[in-house]
Formats: C-alpha cells, sequence, structure tokens
C-alpha cells in the first residue's frame, strides 16, 4: 500500500503541480489584465499539465500528446510574433511622431520669420496665408541663420 502511494505520487505530482500552476497564472492572468502573451502561455502550461496528468494515467497515447503539444508551440508563436509586430508598429509611429512634432516645429519657427518680415515691411503683420505665400514668394526676406555655436 505504502509503495502504491509512492508510485502515484511519483507518476503524478509534477505532472499536478504544472496543471495547477497553470491554471493559477490563468486565473492572476485575466484578473490583472495581463497582455495575451501571458495567458497564452499560462493557457499552454495548464494545458502541458493536465496532458502530462492524462498520458501518466494511461489515457492518452503519445502521439494526441505530441500533436496538441505542437498546436499549443505553433499557437504560442503565432501570438508572440504578434506582440512583436505590436511593439515594433508602436515605436515606429512614436519616432514618425517625434519627426512631426519636429518638422511642425520648424515650419512654425518659418512662419513667425516670414510674418515678422512682413510687420517690418509693411508695419503690420500679413492677414491671410495668401498674403504671407506671396510675400515669401515675391519679396526678399532677410534671415540669419546660425550655423554651430558660438564659443
Amino acid at each position: 500500500m505504502n509503495n502504491q502511494i509512492s508510485v502515484i505520487i511519483k507518476r503524478y505530482l509534477i505532472a499536478s503541480v504544472i496543471a495547477l500552476a497553470g491554471l493559477i497564472m490563468i486565473i492572476l492572468g485575466l484578473q490583472s489584465n495581463q497582455d495575451s502573451l501571458f495567458v497564452i502561455a499560462a493557457i499552454n502550461l495548464f494545458v502541458g499539465g493536465v496532458l502530462a496528468v492524462l498520458f501518466s494515467a494511461g489515457i492518452l497515447n503519445r502521439v494526441f500528446v505530441f500533436v496538441i503539444g505542437a498546436v499549443c508551440i505553433i499557437v504560442t508563436a503565432f501570438v508572440g510574433y504578434q506582440s512583436y509586430e505590436a511593439v515594433q508598429s508602436t515605436i515606429a509611429h512614436n519616432k514618425a511622431r517625434k519627426i512631426s512634432e519636429q518638422l511642425v516645429q520648424y515650419n512654425l519657427t518659418q512662419v513667425r520669420d516670414i510674418q515678422r518680415a512682413y510687420k517690418s515691411k509693411h508695419g503690420v503683420y500679413a492677414g491671410t496665408w495668401d498674403e504671407l505665400f506671396n510675400f515669401f514668394n515675391n519679396e526678399k526676406i532677410e534671415i540669419i541663420e546660425s550655423s554651430g555655436s558660438v564659443p
């Protein structure tokens, strides 16, 4: 009897602990709004533990366990790739936004300089964009741009 208990513990304990850990991770992942990659990994851990218990009990054959394991690996790889692509897309968007902000700042500086030149020549600021563009394209504007740093 004592020998049977030790065989059962050896056969099922690790697989049961893995399944239990996977179940706990699924619950915690869903409650704490973890990303999909974490939840998929937790599901894979749970499924792996359950498959190990069923395989140890002789309920499932080796081929079925390998097929389910392969499906879990494929799903995890797909979700991991999607997560990577989402992060890369966000990084590219942030870079494009920074460049756009710098371009807008540069354009506003140019508009300010043209308005100042317009005011110094005509005594008032340009009232419309057409006046400003006409002034920029047809009249001379003195703009001094520095290059380098002043010691």
